[in-house]
């Protein structure tokens, strides 16, 4: 692998103002794709959603978890309480699904930002296309789980970290610090983002033969900005250990009969897990596992997570990444911001490729595939605007297909069984009535085997 070499400070690459007009139409393309017909596809409320709503609406009448507080999975109910916004304006699926569509459009910003630093911005508009069309990234968009929530914070951070390297300035390590709290208080894989901006102001540090002492204090502002603007969650967590973590024992690989194995063969384990979920991150098909666990619910088991193309482009922006001076110089940082939420959410985890656990990772991975996408406009450019117009409607074609194979696959009658405990979308509003005026009146939680209880007494009552 080449070696990173000593830094200089660099300003962040400037982004000109055809970059951002381009930028704002690919994020409305991206907006387009999202909001079609996403009260009816899926055209199952699944029980994450319906879960999601009960909080909800148990926040819209005084009694559901605090800001600070744990929701149903649990985990800190900053999520919910963001889908509570939407929910205050309409009750209706739309806005439910509304909060994850905006906010995977949202992570577009930060993460051309941060593709711009290595590569020009022919590829890198290509790329963040080409992410926004993806067939995983996609489903996460636009169904009601939190999930891809942190895909805005680990951008964000990866960017800000990057440059704070770059330019030694203090304010980006804070932002950096600002933006890993905002993934704490997210879905647990929103946790690794801290040690991730940590690793990678520690690597520069390492190789680093001047401004050391800022890199340190860099670090350090990182550190206790996150843990200052997370400490309110902290006495909740503390107060309620086991519950907080009863999500977290259930996943963890070195839990049950592993946990009393010796500690080689716990390294064993771990490292076996690693390779093989990253054979599959890139296999035509998942297996499904034996534990109980659905990976076929997030990604498409039979025709691999991303597209043969797909695949393609990211193995050969890995290859880049490594076998350059150049490039390693320009992406090191990428790896951290890869393998550190990928160990932490599969690595460390059962059963196969998770896609619910990994889509905070999904954008990093695009990273390369712009890596590869600006070899390919270099290329290109020898022919001049043919070449570039060969690229960009290859780009485009790809995009198309990518999404016209995720209705496909998201109408399929093997998905729709896979989502299942849920409602079909049109018994949605006799849910959500029954529901919001349940939880208006009683305490605790409502489920969707109490719904199928009251579903069969309103039947009974109409006979």
């Amino acid at each position: 692998m080449a070696r990173a070499p000593a830094y200089t400070e660099r300003s962040p690459a400037p982004i000109a103002q055809w970059e951002w007009a381009a930028l704002g139409a690919v994020a409305v393309a991206a907006l387009v794709v999202r909001l079609y017909a996403i009260d009816r596809i899926p055209a199952v409320v699944v029980h994450d959603e319906c879960d999601n709503l009960v909080n909800v609406y148990q926040i819209l009448h005084g009694k559901g978890p605090g800001f600070f507080g744990l929701d149903w999975k649990p985990q800190p109910a900053a999520s919910v309480h963001l889908f509570s916004i939407a929910t205050r304006a309409s009750r209706s699926l739309f806005s439910l699904r509304l909060v994850p569509a905006l906010l995977s459009v949202v992570a577009l910003l930060p993460f051309y930002l941060l593709l711009r630093q290595a590569v020009r911005a022919p590829a890198a508009l290509l790329a963040a296309w080409l992410l926004a069309a993806d067939i995983w990234y996609l489903h996460f968009s636009r169904v009601g789980w939190d999930n891809v929530f942190m895909c805005v914070p680990v951008t964000a951070a990866a960017f800000c970290v990057h440059a704070g390297v770059r330019t030694r300035r203090v304010r980006s390590f804070i932002w950096a610090g600002v933006w890993s709290a905002c993934g704490a208080y997210g879905y647990p894989a929103g946790r690794l983002i801290l040690p991730a901006v940590l690793a990678t102001a520690l690597a520069a540090l390492a190789v680093e033969r001047g401004g050391r002492q800022r890199l340190a204090a860099g670090a350090v502002v990182a550190t206790a900005t996150a843990l200052l603007l997370f400490a309110a969650q902290l006495p909740v967590i503390f107060n309620d250990w086991q519950y907080f973590q009863r999500r977290t024992r259930f996943v963890y690989v070195l839990g049950g009969e592993n946990q009393t194995r010796p500690a080689q063969e716990k390294v064993g384990i771990v490292l076996a897990n690693f390779g093989r979920k990253a054979l599959q991150l890139f296999a035509e098909q998942i297996p499904l596992p034996k534990v109980e666990e659905s990976p076929d619910r997030y990604v498409r088991v039979d025709d691999g997570a991303f597209t043969r193309a797909t695949a393609a482009m990211i193995i050969g922006g890995l290859l880049i990444s490594i076998t350059s001076v150049r490039w390693f110089s320009e992406t090191w940082h990428w790896w951290i911001f890869l393998l550190i939420p990928f160990a932490g959410t599969q690595a460390l985890t059962i059963g196969s490729l998770n896609g619910a656990r990994g889509i905070i990772f999904v954008p990093i991975v695009y990273l390369f595939v712009g890596l590869t996408l600006q070899q390919v406009w270099q290329v290109s450019r020898r022919w001049g605007r043919a070449g570039a117009a060969i690229v960009v409607g290859g780009a485009l074609t790809l995009s198309v297909w990518t999404t016209v194979q995720y209705f496909r696959w998201v109408q399929s009658p093997e998905l729709v069984q896979a989502l299942q405990p849920a409602i079909p979308v049109n018994e949605f509003p006799l849910w959500r009535d029954r529901v919001f005026q349940w939880t208006r009146d009683n305490e605790g939680f409502y489920n969707l085997v109490m719904w199928e209880a009251d579903k069969r007494q309103m039947i009974d009552a109409h006979q």
